[in-house]
Order: C-alpha cells, then structure tokens, then sequence
C-alpha cells in the first residue's frame, strides 16, 4: 500500500497507525498547518522530533515550513538530525531542489537510499 509516496507496511497494526495519523495530519493541512503551539513547535517540527514518519512525510508534502523555529530556536531540519529518513526529505527542500534519493546517496545514508 502506497500513501503519498511513502510506502505502508501490510502489517495491521502499523496500517491502522497510518490511518490515525493520515487522520490527523488531514486536520492540520486543512485547519492548523504552521500553527504553533505553547512553546511555539509547529505540527512538522513535533512530527520530526516524534519521529512520525508518516505524518512528517505527508506535512512536508503539503508544504510545511520546515524552516520555522521554536522558542528555543530549533527547526524541523535541526530536529532531524536524530531521524535520518525525514532529513532526506528535508534536505531536498532546503538543498536547492535535490530530490530525496540524490541527497540520501550525497549524505551517504545507504538507509535511506534503501528505503526510498
């Protein structure tokens, strides 16, 4: 099963997962996408430090600002630096248009590249 590029398992249990998390990142596209919370984390930035894969996915490819920094200065693309799948994506956004198999295969993260 494939969702906005991002490749589902058949596993039932990580596909109802997806779906409470596709549920959820639907309601941010449409009411709250850069909207802040208290401490002025953005719903892409919680989803990186979170590491929800899915839901980072699908916020950047509604074009979240990944650029947006919290109260305590940190961005979606620094919280990344702990989750190696999303900065791929991350980085095509903010490394003048790379794609995310080109800029895995530049950080050389055979992860990623594997993955994408």
């Amino acid at each position: 099963l494939e969702l906005y590029g991002v490749v589902l398992s058949k596993n039932r249990a990580q596909r109802r997962r997806a779906a409470f998390d596709l549920a959820i990142t639907q309601k941010l596209f449409t009411d709250h996408l850069d909207e802040l919370d208290a401490e002025g984390n953005s719903p892409l930035l919680r989803a990186v430090r979170d590491k929800k894969y899915i839901s980072s996915k699908l916020l950047i490819a509604a074009g979240a600002n990944s650029k947006l920094r919290n109260f305590q200065g940190h961005s979606a693309y620094d919280a990344s630096e702990d989750f190696p799948a999303i900065q791929v994506d991350l980085r095509a956004v903010h490394g003048g248009g790379w794609e995310p198999l080109m800029a895995a295969a530049h950080a050389s993260d055979i992860e990623s590249v594997t993955r994408l």
